[in-house]
């Protein structure tokens, strides 16, 4: 007869026994013990993890606290209506931590600011060596999310905060410089009137878009325009039918001939509605979305986009919160982090 499954935890004495190794250099390897005095392989170390995972084991939490260690988790907290990029920073960032050999422990909600104090508590609960937080940029709400995230010892913002006391550590992408640069793309093909789709939203990645678009036309010698810059609605409340009338008062009623989307979706939906309409993508209206996301060069004709490096910013993300739990000196210049989109031209502009 099978013998019953037992729930009792894997110890590092069984780990070691099965490697032959020592208990000292298992516990270097996945506690971290030992620092300036054990020295193992990597081929052992890779060993050692791979049995480890193979056993199923799982750090003593409370052992681990008690022996002044950390407890190798990192808290995350993220928007569930975030931006399709943020996912994909979110599974980036993961894998980066795994490689130091630390879990993700995700809370997702939005605009629900109890929800979110909960997971604070969660995570305070569980001694978590740090947190990146991803669900701040509420114009409402986002206030209240900062003052509760930033008393953790070892925090780092995605986006930045609506309130920065200029101590926070935080990485953006820099939303200015990217619509500047869509701008500049749409005049040197002799865009002469362009229109801006917005999220109506109120968030600082919106309002930075808003300033870099004008920056832009200022940089070629073009006025504000006011009445060309659109704002669409919600996410997740956008539909073609929705936004129809917004493409079409731009370009029948202000003569547009570029069009920048705040998002690829954005830009998809407009150059269906501009041919439906029949309107030639690019020879008589250019469009230019934001993100690059995966289908972005699928689409029929491929839209022209800004990529927002979410690798980079997904690696710069780690090494902020590295520092920060292994107490680094890090300059007051160094914590805030803007990294510059590319500009990825296809066949829509």
């Amino acid at each position: 007869m099978k013998k019953a499954e037992t729930n009792t935890p894997i110890t590092l004495k069984q780990i070691a026994l099965k490697v032959g190794v020592s208990n000292i250099a298992v516990g270097h390897v996945l506690l971290g013990s030992g620092k300036k005095t054990v020295r193992v392989s990597e081929k052992t170390a890779e060993r050692i993890r791979q049995v480890a995972a193979e056993m199923n084991y799982r750090p003593n939490l409370i052992a681990r606290q008690l022996a002044g260690k950390g407890s190798n988790i990192i808290g995350v907290v993220i928007d569930t209506c975030a931006p399709e990029i943020h996912f994909k920073l979110l599974s980036e960032m993961e894998r980066l931590a795994g490689l130091k050999n630390y879990r993700f422990m995700v809370g997702q909600t939005h605009n629900d600011i109890s929800k979110i104090n909960q997971y604070r508590e969660d995570f305070a609960s569980r001694g978590v060596d740090g947190i990146i937080c991803m669900a701040h940029q509420d114009p409402d709400r986002g206030h209240e999310v900062f003052a509760a995230y930033s008393s953790f010892k070892n925090v780092v913002f995605i986006g930045k905060p609506l309130l920065d006391n200029n101590d926070s550590y935080y990485v953006s992408s820099d939303y200015r410089e990217g619509m500047s640069k869509a701008v500049d793309h749409l005049c040197t093909q002799k865009c002469k009137r362009i229109g801006l789709l917005l999220l109506s939203t109120r968030t600082k990645a919106m309002e930075f878009r808003l300033e870099g678009f004008e920056l832009g036309l200022k940089n070629h010698g073009f006025e504000k325009k006011h009445d060309l810059v659109e704002y669409i609605g919600l996410p997740g409340q956008i539909s073609i039918k929705s936004l129809e009338p917004y493409i079409l008062r731009l370009v029948h009623d202000h003569s547009v001939d570029g069009i920048l989307a705040c998002n690829d979706m954005i830009a998809a939906m407009a150059v269906r509605i501009l041919q439906t309409n029949g309107l030639k993508v690019p020879e008589q209206v250019r469009v230019i979305g934001y993100d690059n996301v995966d289908w972005a060069g699928l689409f029929n004709p491929g839209i022209t986009t800004l990529d927002q490096n979410y690798m980079q910013m997904s690696k710069l993300a780690i090494e902020l919160l590295w520092a920060q739990i292994n107490n680094q000196k890090i300059e007051r210049k160094q914590r805030c982090v803007m990294v510059p989109p590319t500009l990825v031209v296809r066949q829509s502009a």
